[in-house]
């Protein structure tokens, strides 16, 4: 097994690296971004608040997952499969799209209700 020392030699390692990087800026990305919703709009309705803590939870479980800590993994061991994490990185993705869809919503309510409905479908 190859260190990270031995990362210089290896273009695929190097690039496994940074793949692993850029995934855990993105998850601290999405937990900072779902606290500072929360904490800067204190009056949103109860489903979208409910789905911002989930935001947050789960952004924080892929950053700790990605830095493969020895203690995160032996309490979510199905997190060690990258499919599993793969479902866990769409899961947020999915959850972000969703909250944008209720925002939309919310913001532009209009008369016709169908209006609406093409929104958030």
């Amino acid at each position: 097994m190859q260190s990270y020392n031995d990362v210089s030699h290896d273009k695929f390692l190097r690039l496994c690296i940074m793949l692993s990087r850029v995934t855990q800026f993105a998850g601290g990305l999405s937990s900072v971004m779902n606290m500072l919703m929360l904490f800067m709009f204190s009056t949103m309705p109860t489903p979208e608040l409910i789905l911002r803590c989930y935001g947050v939870v789960f952004g924080v479980l892929i950053i700790l997952v990605e830095l493969e800590l020895p203690f995160v993994l032996s309490h979510a061991a199905f997190m060690d499969s990258w499919v599993a994490r793969g479902l866990c990185i769409a899961f947020v993705v999915r959850l972000k799209a969703f909250i944008k869809s209720l925002f939309l919503c919310y913001v532009f309510v209009t008369p016709a209700p169908f209006f609406c409905l093409f929104l958030c479908s």
